[in-house]
């Protein structure tokens, strides 16, 4: 299999590395990539030499941790798999702290929607998409003034106005779903119609279950050139920069190792591992992840490069 001109370039900054460090004029031996070479075997991709060393290169994309890595791939996939049949580029708004990936179930519903709304839309319009909802009614008092609550801080305060209403106090038991959502005004209230006639059953002694639908709003965005796509706001998990660099790091070293496993190609295995998450990860905070990185985790790995506008060496330290 031939080279990308990613792999490429990564190869022509190692050997110019390999030159200033272990002197020579370093390039690729022969013209073939090991791959070629032996098609039924993993490899790194090449093998360069000065004449007198040779090392096997090995190059990787450091694109984020793994929680990050699983965000941008259902991203992509979401991306796509939701543009409606009449096209065009969307902006879909879902519930506080809603995170990838998304349940096939939902999925289903939501893309569904988006066909029912999305030909309604001209572009800078907007609309919304229904979700179902349901939850039990607990009651704690049948007495007294009315008051109904919930499970969620960031968005419980859309049950107060329905209070009022009431006599007694209850629980919307939805501990186990995800913050409330509504665009629309007329939402809202079906919302508390459902609710209203799930507690007076409740009180009766039924046993209850409220159903609504709530909303996402749904913006589209087309202006000349935008792709057909959809794309959601969407929020990741607080993580501690080194940490998550370690992460990546382990991850990607961990996925070269197995070219190393079946033979010893070279005098030097390296790994060059060029930085796409740069907004992310520094070139310093990366060299710090790896200080704490022992040889028994570099099993097969006699050297790792760090390619970020230039080289830098990041194992050993």
């Amino acid at each position: 299999m031939p080279l990308t001109d990613q792999e490429k370039r990564c190869i022509d900054l190692t050997c110019g590395y390999l030159d200033r460090e272990r002197g020579g004029m370093w390039k690729m031996q022969g013209g073939d990539t090991l791959d070629d070479l032996h098609p039924t075997v993993p490899s790194p991709e090449v093998i360069v030499t000065n004449g007198s060393e040779t090392a096997a290169v090995e190059v990787k994309r450091i694109t984020g941790d793994s929680s990050w890595d699983a965000y941008w791939q259902s991203f992509l996939s979401i991306r796509r798999r939701l543009v409606p049949s009449c096209g065009g580029s969307y902006l879909l708004s879902p519930f506080l702290d809603f995170r990838y990936p998304m349940e096939r179930d939902l999925m289903r519903i939501v893309k569904s929607e988006i066909e029912r709304v999305a030909p309604s839309l001209s572009p800078g319009d907007g609309g919304a998409i229904r979700i179902p909802r349901s939850a039990a009614i607990s009651l704690i008092q049948a007495e007294g003034p009315g008051h109904i609550y919930c499970s969620h801080t960031a968005t419980g305060g859309e049950l107060q106005a329905l209070s009022p209403r009431l006599t007694g106090t209850y629980w919307l038991v939805d501990s186990d779903q995800w913050e409330h959502a509504f665009v629309t005004d007329e939402a809202v209230e079906d919302f508390y119609r459902a609710l209203s006639a799930a507690c007076s059953e409740r009180a009766r002694g039924g046993s209850a279950i409220a159903k609504w639908y709530e909303e996402w709003d749904i913006r589209r965005l087309d202006d000349d050139g935008s792709p057909d796509e959809v794309s959601m706001i969407v929020v990741t998990d607080a993580r501690d920069t080194i940490g998550a660099a370690s992460d990546a790091l382990r991850t990607r070293l961990a996925a070269a190792q197995p070219k190393f496993a079946s033979m010893r190609w070279a005098d030097m295995n390296i790994v060059v591992l060029e930085n796409l998450a740069g907004i992310v990860f520094t070139p310093e905070a990366l060299a710090e992840a790896a200080l704490s990185f022992g040889s028994d985790e570099m099993t097969g790995i006699d050297m790792a490069l760090l390619v970020d506008g230039g080289v830098t060496r990041l194992w050993p330290a």
